[in-house]
């Protein structure tokens, strides 16, 4: 059997009450960042986060090339 204290009840339901609102702060700024980043009607990405993720999509792609071709070149000079 335990026996909280009142002080301590106290400091849990402020602690409670703390975190629920820091939960829905951020789940508010999440629903703004997903608002900001597609189109309400379609649901579909935006052109501004579309050409963002692509620029992401494409360095990523030409530097995993450029590796393969540093690669072949190692061992084609059997490096």
């Amino acid at each position: 059997m335990t026996n909280k204290s009142p002080q301590l009840a106290l400091c849990t339901s402020k602690n409670e009450k703390s975190m629920t609102g820091y939960f829905q702060i951020y789940r508010n700024y999440l629903r703004l960042l997903n608002e900001s980043e597609h189109d309400t009607l379609t649901g579909l990405l935006n052109r501004r986060t579309f050409d963002r993720d692509l620029d992401k999509l494409m360095l990523e792609w030409k530097k995993r090339m450029s590796s393969l071709v540093t690669t072949k070149k190692r061992q084609s000079t059997g490096r």
